[in-house]
C-alpha cells in the first residue's frame, strides 16, 4: 500500500518559512508520509496539485502583504486544495508580539488571505517568525530595528533572532497528519479514527 503523498508548498524573503517548510517535511516523512517540498517561485503555469492527498502552503508577510507567488498559487487552485485536506501556515513577527492586538491583526491577516482566494483550508496557523537583521536593507533594518523596539524585543542588528515556537510547528504537522490519515481512510472505504488535538482557530492564536 502506498504512502499518503503530501505537498508543501512555500514563499519566503528572508529564509525564515523555509525552515519552518523544512522541519514540518521532516515531521511528517517521520510518520510515513511521502512529502514532496517545493518553493513556489519554482512550480510552472500548468503545475497542479490534484494528485496528492494533502497540501500545505507556507507564506512569510512582509509589511503586510505575503508573497504575490503564492498568492496566485492557491487562488488557481483553490478548488483543488478546498477538495481534500490543505492547510495554510503564515509566518510573520507580528504573530510573535507581546501585543495581543498585532497578533490578533496577524491572524485578521491571515484569514483575510485565505477569503480572497476563495479557499477554506482545513487548518490555518498563525506563526512567529525571525527578524533577520543581517539579511535586511539599511532601510528595512532600520524599520524593523524601530518596531522592535517598541515592541520589546531585540535591536541588536549584529545577528538574527528567531522566535518561532518549534513546539507549535510539531503540534500543527500533527493534526494535519491526523487529518489526511482520515481522509485517506475515508477514500478506502475504512472506519476513520477519532480525531484528537488542537482545533484550527485554537492553532492560529498560539
Amino acid at each position: 500500500m502506498n504512502s499518503p503523498r503530501i505537498l508543501i508548498v512555500y514563499g519566503t524573503s528572508y529564509g525564515q518559512t523555509a525552515r519552518v517548510a523544512n522541519r514540518l517535511h521532516r515531521l511528517l516523512f517521520e510518520r510515513g508520509f511521502d512529502v514532496t517540498l517545493l518553493e513556489g517561485k519554482a512550480l510552472t503555469a500548468d503545475f497542479c496539485p490534484v494528485d496528492y492527498d494533502g497540501v500545505l502552503v507556507g507564506a512569510s508577510m512582509i509589511m503586510r502583504g505575503y508573497q504575490k507567488h503564492i498568492a496566485r498559487f492557491v487562488r488557481r487552485h483553490a478548488a483543488v486544495l478546498n477538495a481534500m485536506p490543505s492547510a495554510f501556515f503564515a509566518v510573520s513577527g507580528s504573530a510573535g508580539s507581546k501585543n495581543p492586538l498585532e497578533r490578533a491583526e496577524a491572524h485578521r491577516l491571515m484569514d483575510a488571505f485565505c477569503h480572497d482566494a476563495g479557499w477554506h483550508p482545513s487548518l490555518a496557523v498563525s506563526l512567529a517568525g525571525a527578524i533577520a537583521y543581517t539579511r535586511y536593507n539599511i532601510v528595512l533594518r532600520w524599520v524593523m530595528t524601530r518596531i522592535s523596539r517598541k515592541e520589546g524585543g531585540s535591536t541588536d542588528t549584529s545577528r538574527d533572532h528567531e522566535y518561532t515556537d518549534w513546539k507549535q510547528v510539531e503540534q500543527f504537522a500533527a493534526e494535519f497528519a491526523e487529518r489526511v490519515d482520515e481522509a485517506v481512510l475515508r477514500g478506502r472505504g475504512e472506519p476513520p479514527h477519532v480525531v484528537t488535538g488542537t482545533s484550527a482557530g485554537e492553532l492560529a492564536h498560539g
